[in-house]
């Protein structure tokens, strides 16, 4: 009678990525790699960032996409699954929580 499968683990370390390794990556397994990027623009394709959102939504990576949209102040696109107005009011918080003072925008 078996009890279950045997584990093998590996006999060498496993290669850990450094945090300026990881984020400038994150691009490369992006949901959106590929995809037209006229539908992240509200100047093209008007308010509807429905195929976006679909991108967004499904994306592993949408902490590191918003956090490089607040840290370049880049509130163009819609990116991470906020628009642009959303990322630009979330940008705002996370600078006055930065300071330590409150935010001017709800």
């Amino acid at each position: 009678m078996t009890l279950g499968r045997v584990l093998h683990l590996p006999t060498h370390p496993v290669p850990q990525r450094n945090e300026a390794e990881a984020s400038s990556r994150w691009q490369d397994v992006a949901a959106c790699l590929g995809m037209d990027p006229e539908i992240f623009f509200p100047q093209t394709h008007g308010n509807d960032y429905a195929h976006a959102r679909v991108a967004c939504n499904s994306c592993t990576v949408r902490g590191p996409c918003l956090n490089d949209a607040v840290d370049k102040q880049d509130y163009s696109a819609f990116r991470a699954g906020l628009t642009p107005v959303e990322l630009k009011a979330f940008g705002r918080r996370k600078r006055a929580a930065q300071r330590g003072g409150p935010s001017t925008c709800r």
